[in-house]
C-alpha cells in the first residue's frame, strides 16, 4: 500500500500546486483592490444590495453591512466552491482510469497488488490532495486578509468564522468525491462526454434543485411589487424549504449560518454516505472484467 500511495501522490503533486495557484487568483485580486481601491470596493458592495431582494437572494447572498475584504471573500468562497467541487469530481475519472488506459494495470497486478489496494490508494490520494488544496486555499485567503490591512481584532473574528466554512467545504468535497468514485469505477468504458454529464449533474443539477426554495422569495416579491394580496401563498410554498438540503454545496454557503446540531447531522450523513460509497466503489472495481 505504501508504494501505491507514493505512486498516486506523485501524480497528484502537480495538480495540487496548480489548483492552489488558480484558486488564489480571485482572493489575490480582492486583496489588491482592498489595498488600492478600498473606497470603490465598499461602494460596489453597497450597489449589490440596491438590486431587488430576490435578485441577490437567488445568488445566495444575505444582507451585509460591511463591505470589506472578508465580505468579498465570502462571495469568492461561495462561487469558488462550485468550481473546486466540479474540478475535484472531474479529476476522479482520470485517476481511476489512468492505469488501464496506459496499460500499467498489467504491471500492477503482476506485482501482486490487488485491485482493492489499487482503488483504495487512489481514493486516499484524491481525498488527501483535495483536503490539502482546500486548507492551503483558505490559509492563503487568511494571509491575504492580513496583507490587505485588516485590523487584528477583525482578522481574529473572521478567521474564527471562516474555520467552520473550511471544515464544511472539506466535508462536502469528500462526500462528492466519494459519490463520484462509484460511477467512475462502475462505467468501465466511458466517454469524456458521459463523465462530464455526470459531474455536471451532481454539481449543477443538485445546486439548482437545492435553490428551488429561493423561488418562494421571488414569487412573494413579485406579488408585493404588484400590490396583489397573497393570503396563504407563503404556506403553499413552504415545501420548497426542504429542497435546500438536496445540494451539498448549499450547506457550505458562507452567508448561511448553521447551528451545531445541523453541522453534526450533516457531518454524520456525509460520513455514512462516503463510507458506503467507498465500499461500493471497491466492490465494483474488483468486479471489473480482466480484458485490459
Amino acid at each position: 500500500m505504501g508504494y501505491l500511495l507514493k505512486r498516486e501522490f506523485r501524480y497528484k503533486r502537480r495538480d495540487v500546486i496548480r489548483d492552489v495557484l488558480v484558486q488564489l487568483a480571485a482572493p489575490a485580486l480582492c486583496m489588491a483592490a482592498c489595498i488600492f481601491a478600498s473606497d470603490a470596493l465598499k461602494v460596489f458592495g453597497a450597489y449589490i444590495y440596491m438590486l431587488p431582494e430576490p435578485a441577490y437572494r437567488l445568488l445566495g447572498l444575505e444582507k451585509e453591512l460591511n463591505y470589506n475584504y472578508w465580505f468579498y471573500i465570502k462571495v469568492i468562497i461561495m462561487f469558488s466552491n462550485i468550481y473546486i467541487m466540479w474540478n475535484v469530481c472531474k479529476g476522479v475519472f482520470s485517476d481511476v482510469d489512468r492505469d488501464e488506459k496506459n496499460g500499467s494495470i498489467f504491471y500492477m497486478c503482476n506485482q501482486l497488488f490487488s485491485r482493492k489496494a489499487i482503488i483504495i490508494s487512489k481514493y486516499i490520494a484524491s481525498a488527501v490532495s483535495f483536503v490539502t488544496t482546500y486548507i492551503l486555499w483558505f490559509a492563503g485567503m487568511m494571509l491575504m486578509g492580513v496583507a490587505a490591512g485588516m485590523k487584528t481584532r477583525n482578522i481574529a473574528g473572521n478567521i474564527k468564522e471562516m474555520l467552520p466554512m473550511m471544515c464544511g467545504g472539506i466535508i462536502i468535497g469528500i462526500l462528492l468525491l466519494s459519490f463520484t468514485y462509484i460511477y467512475a469505477v462502475y462505467k468501465r468504458k466511458k466517454s469524456e462526454y458521459r463523465a462530464s454529464v455526470f459531474v455536471n449533474f451532481i454539481i449543477f443539477g443538485t445546486l439548482i434543485a437545492g435553490g428551488l426554495y429561493k423561488l418562494k422569495n421571488v414569487v412573494l416579491w413579485i406579488m408585493d411589487y404588484l400590490k396583489k394580496p397573497h393570503p396563504g401563498l407563503f404556506e403553499n410554498f413552504e415545501f420548497l424549504d426542504g429542497f435546500r438540503w438536496f445540494s451539498p454545496l448549499s450547506w457550505a454557503n458562507p452567508f448561511v449560518v448553521h447551528n451545531m446540531r445541523e453541522w453534526i447531522t450533516l457531518t454524520l450523513a456525509a460520513f455514512i454516505i462516503s463510507c458506503v460509497s467507498v465500499v461500493c466503489a471497491v466492490f465494483l472495481y474488483e468486479k471489473r472484467t480482466l480484458d485490459y
